[in-house]
């Protein structure tokens, strides 16, 4: 997972030279933490490059269960963010 962190820590801080909110820059670093959390304690472990649709429905689906639509609407775009970052990176 230190490939994930190092690629969540250059997410982070081209996020925080766009001038958000600290509020804002500290959700989006729970959800990524979360979200790498998350893929850590897949077994078998899960390669980024094989992230597919059904792992990120997966994701979601256990994450914010229980929670308000902005709630999810808002971890959904951290992690669109997230994707754009690291396609944009490859």
């Amino acid at each position: 997972m230190r490939r994930w962190d190092r690629l969540m820590e250059g997410y982070l801080e081209e996020y925080a030279g766009r001038g958000r909110s600290a509020g804002m820059e500290a959700r989006v670093a729970y959800v990524l933490g979360r979200w790498g959390r998350w893929m850590n304690r897949r077994r078998p472990r899960v390669q980024l490059e094989r992230v597919d649709p059904d792992l990120l429905v997966s994701f979601l689906r256990r994450q914010t269960s229980f929670r308000s639509n902005s709630t999810v609407y808002g971890t959904l775009s951290v992690m669109r963010g997230m994707g754009d970052y690291l396609l944009s990176a490859a």
